[in-house]
């Protein structure tokens, strides 16, 4: 589990710092909106895994905004996976 904070859309991207469960660390990550490609820092001890679950909250907060189930983009938002 983690948490997106301070989510903001830009006309190109979407950006949010992310903390990973059972951490006080912030990492920043941006996503290119029309590829999905994303530019990301890493939390070391908690590697990659986490950098992709934030990309795929973002790719997700997205998806709704296109579908109309979100109309804005949230502040926060918990990316949860098993």
């Amino acid at each position: 589990m983690l948490k997106l904070v301070n989510i903001v859309k830009n006309k190109d991207s979407i950006e949010a710092d992310y903390i990973p469960e059972s951490s006080n660390k912030a990492a920043h990550i941006s996503l290119d909106i029309n590829t999905e490609e994303y530019k990301s820092e890493e939390i070391a001890e908690y590697g990659p895994m986490y950098c992709r679950m934030a990309a795929n909250g973002l790719i997700r907060t997205l998806e709704e905004l296109r579908y109309g189930k979100r109309k804005e983009i949230p502040s926060e938002r918990i990316v949860m996976w098993y």
